[in-house]
């Protein structure tokens, strides 16, 4: 029976104030909450070279099954449309990497003759006015840094040992994620409807809805923002270009990527495109390309991901940051790329499941998730 209404409730027998019954109901329930929080997240970090390229095959399977579907629409067998749709893919990226490589060995000389160029034309503009700083001063900051170097060099060997290491970790997770995509485009939908026979009849409904949702907002997310890097790495990449900035196409590559980082990654891939102008070209470019890439910035903040993104992503933009900060602890640049779709995706299903029975979108038992919010 439920205790007695009014300020007081009767607990084994000895009367204890109401707040303090409610407050250590609520404690209680936080506390197994939190814990069971901690035991998921423990797993789940213990298991990142797992997860990880697991979660980022998802994230190339909703970019890359519009074409397979279109593709089986037209009449190719199911290994058929898989297969040229890695084949296209692959391609894709093997002419962009070409490109690039191409474009840095071809500049190099410049780039080297425009570098030292560009440095005498910052260490000038910093020893005049407003800076006035010594040019002895500035003419030293080579050799220090050289010096550093050298007397670094058993931390530098180090590094690059662990860097290495780091290198084969990438590239298994990368064979894992493309070995996991194969299967993802192949399968999919049945993948998904075995996992859903896990789960009790009664319950089969809500997961297939809560599923539907969450590949709903994955696919929503990648190719929302496959479009806003693109359109990032066109404009700045146009502005080094008519600059005259050298490895504008490399540059562009990296905005491109660095798009994926919500907020952090435009504004790093941006710096990192100003320094380059500042060493190659001087304080002038500098500026320009600071100016283009301010404007790039405040078109994808304000229009872009408003109306591309709208609420496949319906997060403040603290939330964003935060989760954006954790992936990072927990599991380095890639924890960061997955962390909001992760979120997003968590806190649409977590709408839908804890929501108003008003609010919930009937499922459709006619078709599976991946299949129906693909086609």
């Amino acid at each position: 029976t439920p205790p007695p209404r009014g300020e007081w409730s009767s607990v084994e027998g000895r009367r204890v104030p109401r707040a303090l019954d409610d407050a250590a109901a609520w404690s209680w329930r936080i506390l197994v909450v939190v814990a069971a929080t901690a035991v998921i997240v423990t797993i789940l970090v213990r298991l990142k070279f797992l997860v990880l390229p697991l979660f980022g095959a998802l994230l190339l399977t909703a970019l890359l099954r519009p074409l397979t579907v279109r593709l089986r629409g037209a009449g190719l067998p199911r290994s058929a449309a898989t297969a040229v749709t890695l084949l296209l893919a692959v391609a894709v990226l093997g002419a962009l990497g070409t490109l690039v490589s191409q474009q840095t060995a071809s500049e190099y000389d410049d780039l080297e003759r425009q570098v030292r160029g560009g440095a005498a034309e910052v260490r000038d503009y910093l020893s005049g006015s407003p800076f006035n700083l010594d040019p002895a001063q500035l003419n030293s900051i080579g050799d220090r840094l050289v010096e550093a170097g050298r007397t670094n060099q058993e931390q530098l060997t180090e590094g690059a040992v662990t860097g290495a290491t780091i290198a084969f970790e990438v590239a298994a997770g990368t064979v894992l994620a493309l070995f996991a995509t194969i299967f993802f485009l192949y399968d999919g939908d049945r993948i998904w409807g075995w996992v859903v026979r896990l789960f009790p009849r009664g319950g089969r409904p809500r997961v297939q809805e809560s599923g539907r949702r969450a590949w709903t907002t994955i696919a929503g997310y990648i190719r929302g923002t496959v479009i806003v890097a693109f359109v990032d790495a066109f404009f700045i990449g146009l502005g080094l270009v008519l600059v005259g900035v050298p490895l504008a196409l490399p540059l562009a590559v990296i905005t491109f990527l660095a798009a994926f980082v919500p907020l952090v990654g435009a504004t790093v891939a941006g710096v990192v495109a100003v320094l380059v102008a500042l060493v190659a070209n001087g304080v002038t470019a500098a500026i320009i390309i600071a100016v283009v890439v301010i404007a790039v910035q405040q078109l994808e903040g304000h229009i872009l991901q408003p109306f591309i993104l709208g609420r496949s992503v319906s997060l403040h933009p603290l939330a964003i940051v935060l989760a954006i900060g954790a992936g990072s602890i927990l599991a380095g640049i890639p924890g960061a790329v997955i962390a909001v779709p992760l979120v997003a995706t968590l806190n649409n299903v977590a709408s839908y499941l804890f929501g108003s029975p008003d609010e919930r979108v009937p499922p459709r038992p006619d078709s599976t998730v991946v299949a129906d919010a693909s086609a």
